[in-house]
């Protein structure tokens, strides 16, 4: 899926998120809040998210890869929100298509993206 381009912009959109999502470990309702004065450069010059989780309340600092910050480089940053509204259902909805175009076999929901950070990109950084 991520090698693939999409001429609508509609499913570019639902791929960008995913994508973040399975880079950064952020759930949908989280990915949706983010602001731009959420992201910060530190002392080292590493790009970062700093926010808190919706559900829980806690806070949450993410390293931001390099796919992460291209994904982010397409969205407005002059906007309240970095990426624009929509809904879980439209996303899945969205992702199933992506799934049949790339023939994924796996039944794609959002929050497949969060348990694919979380097998792949913390588990194998370790």
């Amino acid at each position: 899926m991520e090698n693939k381009e999409f001429e609508n912009g509609i499913l570019k959109q639902v791929k960008d998120l995913f994508l973040f999502s399975c880079y950064t470990g952020l759930a949908f309702t989280d990915l949706l809040s983010l602001k731009p004065e959420d992201i910060f450069t530190n002392d080292d010059g590493m790009k970062w998210i700093r926010t808190s989780r919706a559900k829980a309340g806690t806070s949450v600092y993410v390293l931001l890869l390099k796919r992460v910050i291209s994904i982010l480089n397409i969205y407005n940053q002059d906007s309240e929100y970095i990426f624009p509204g929509t809904t879980n259902q439209n996303i899945n909805r969205g992702l199933k298509i992506i799934s049949e175009i790339c023939e994924i076999k796996k039944h794609l929901t959002f929050h497949i993206a969060r348990h694919t950070f979380a097998t792949t990109i913390t588990l194998m950084n370790q």
